[in-house]
């Protein structure tokens, strides 16, 4: 993975963290989100920033200062003058009132309205959220470095997140699917990169739309909490996704799991994922003509299915055969020798593989 694209791809993750966090403290039934909404009830306008950082005190023309618990009512009563409010980052306190912003003018601005300008040149300068709330259009616009977003109303963001959600229903019953034959071929001995490529290659998209998700989610605070439910049940189902890795990476990356993820993560953020790029991330020097050849799986998300089978166990499990084949051959007797399993245990790990086996294939039949 080249170097400056991993870079790009952290940096872009860690500037959307900020806004994830942003969201968090302006989501409905908040204390600040009261505030503001206070503000565009009553057509004020308003700019407000949240943090006063000691090594550019020169970009704040302190009007007066107030240094008092934060409360909705005042954050209004403020927002009444013509400067600008100045909140602690954590939104608990209020620091000053009436304050002027001097953000350097060389800092490019797409902006036309004043305040809005200065919002998003304050935010480029000091990687602090800043909300510039419209006069006329009761519109409210965070900026945090170089992301603008505007607040969306209520029924507008609930409707784009039941058909988000929607989106996500549909990608993960895609990956159970490629999930489920990805079974089929491993028992049959019969896996091909080009399965196990185009089965991650469904998690990574499901990923994104998770990510999505998860945003409409914050951003409707106390209004998204049964969202909040039906994507958590929806996660559990998908957890033997992240299996996949594990079960694929060649011997010389098993142990660098962290890398690959990322590397896949940015492959899927940059637009450069393909089938070929996702065997390449795990290792394999194969050409695209290669694809369609074998390859074998270790059997940790197999192993995962088996009820009552502790990590440790399947660990030792893998360790020994490094194979689901080998380990679907090997008899009770063999099993017993690994550390942490006796008879009782070897037979259920034994019986366990077979029931599978004998399920994915049945229902492969059926299909």
């Amino acid at each position: 993975m080249d170097t400056k694209t991993r870079k790009e791809y952290t940096e872009e993750r860690e500037t959307k963290q900020k806004f994830v966090t942003a969201l968090e403290k302006l989501a409905p039934g908040t204390q600040l989100r009261a505030g503001i909404d206070y503000i565009v009830q009553a057509g004020t306008g308003g700019l407000i920033i949240l943090g006063y950082p000691e090594n550019q005190k020169n970009l704040f023309e302190i009007g007066f200062t107030i240094e008092t618990d934060f409360s909705p009512f005042k954050l209004y009563e403020l927002a009444k003058m013509d400067g600008g409010i100045v909140i602690n980052e954590e939104a608990t306190r209020i620091l000053y009132g009436n304050t002027h912003f001097h953000p350097s003018i060389a800092i490019p601005s797409m902006e036309t309205g004043t305040r809005h300008r200065v919002a998003e040149r304050m935010a480029k300068q000091t990687g602090l959220l800043v909300i510039a709330i419209s006069q006329k259009r009761h519109l409210v616009t965070i900026y945090i470095e170089n992301l603008r977003y505007t607040l969306k109303d209520l029924p507008e963001l609930l409707s784009e997140a039941q058909q988000a959600m929607q989106t996500y229903e549909n990608y993960k019953k895609k990956l159970q699917e490629k999930l489920f034959d990805l079974s089929v071929m491993e028992f049959k001995d019969m896996t091909t990169y080009h399965d196990v490529a185009n089965t991650i290659s469904r998690h990574l998209r499901l990923k994104q739309v998770e990510e999505e998700v998860e945003r409409y989610i914050l951003e409707l605070g106390i209004e998204g909490r049964l969202l909040r439910m039906r994507l958590r049940e929806q996660v559990n189902e998908t957890l033997e996704s992240s299996f996949l890795v594990r079960d694929f990476a060649t011997t010389d990356k098993i142990n660098k799991l962290k890398d690959i993820e990322e590397d896949l993560n940015t492959l899927a953020y940059t637009g450069q994922m393909n089938n070929l790029s996702i065997i390449e991330n795990l290792g394999y020097e194969i050409t695209i003509k290669q694809l369609d050849d074998p390859v074998y799986s270790r059997g940790y998300r197999i192993l995962s299915k088996i009820q009552k089978l502790p990590p440790p166990i399947i660990e030792n499990l893998v360790k020994t055969y490094n194979s689901l084949t080998k380990l679907l051959s090997a008899s009770i007797d063999e099993l017993t020798k690994i550390e942490g399993i006796g008879e009782v245990r070897a037979t259920m790990i034994k019986e366990g593989l077979q029931k599978l086996k004998n399920q994915y294939l049945f229902e492969g039949m059926r299909i």
